[in-house]
């Protein structure tokens, strides 16, 4: 009987052991799901304020962009004025003068023309540095007989 009592006692404290054991993990859990959620509602937070922060910035982008643009126009207006003061001979409401034309190698073009002429240049000059390459990765090539 005591080797049977003894047994018993012995699975009563495994199984004491074990239910401490369930119970202490349960408590671990419950903590970790408390600190986890806690967490979670802070980065909430974060992400709504961040977002808040973006929008704000975004008005103020906006608000300097038409800043940017009305001090623009002003400039240009403050220097037609004083073209008109210093060149009286020439009429700001002249021919010659048009503001869908710039000037590109001393010549006066239209924008449009412009950004052609430019991206001409830009691909000839990229076609002269790949010919460049490739003239020199060819001369290193060998021909073994």
């Amino acid at each position: 009987m005591t080797k049977v009592k003894k047994a018993l006692e012995e699975s009563e404290n495994k199984l004491k052991t074990w239910k401490k054991r369930c119970l202490d993990s349960e408590k671990k859990f419950k903590n970790k799901d408390k600190e986890l959620k806690k967490e979670n509602a802070t980065l909430k937070k974060e992400v709504v304020d961040k977002k808040e922060a973006w929008a704000g910035l975004g008005a103020d982008l906006v608000g300097l962009q038409k800043y940017i643009i009305i001090e623009n126009t002003n400039d240009f207006n403050k220097a037609i004025r004083q073209i008109e003061l210093l060149y009286q001979e020439l009429s700001s409401k002249d021919a010659r003068f048009d503001v869908n034309k710039d000037i590109l190698d001393h010549q006066m073009m239209d924008v449009d023309n412009i950004m052609i002429v430019k991206t001409t240049m830009i691909e000839d000059a990229t076609d002269e540095t790949f010919d460049e390459e490739t003239t020199e990765v060819s001369s290193s090539i060998v021909a073994d007989p």
